[in-house]
């Protein structure tokens, strides 16, 4: 295995990568296959997003052996607080009005990306294999 690939970051990166792919194939399955409608569609594609990425950070980015009923609760707020400081900065961003609507979502996703890392390294697997 590559080193790169053993870095949690980048880890990290892949399986967001990973878990934005499965969620929009869960979309499409859901919306043009099983018909459902556009927001039942949307979150059942959140809701399994979410799911993989969960399971696969928990047992490949940060390779933890914590129990699911422990850290699942965490990831969600995790997520939560990583997403409305994501809003946050998109919000004040958008009001400033000073850049173009693109760059103010990169510089949101990227806060957002770095902080639910950090998040997740910190307080959701602290005791993963440091």
């Amino acid at each position: 295995m590559s080193e790169v690939i053993r870095r949690p970051f980048l880890r990290f990166i892949a399986v967001g990568l990973l878990n934005t792919a499965v969620g929009l194939a869960a979309v499409y399955i859901a919306g043009h296959v099983l018909g459902a409608n556009s927001f039942a569609a949307n979150a059942i594609g959140l809701a399994t997003g979410f799911a993989v990425g969960y399971q696969v950070n928990r047992l490949w980015t940060f390779s933890s052996t914590e129990s699911v009923a422990m850290t699942a609760p965490r990831y969600l707020v995790a997520f939560a607080m990583a997403y409305a400081l994501n809003a946050a900065i998109l919000a004040a961003l958008l009001r400033s009005g000073s850049l173009p609507t693109i760059l103010a979502q990169a510089i949101a996703l990227s806060a957002y990306s770095l902080a639910f890392y950090l998040l997740c390294r910190r307080a959701v697997f602290p005791a993963a294999g440091r």
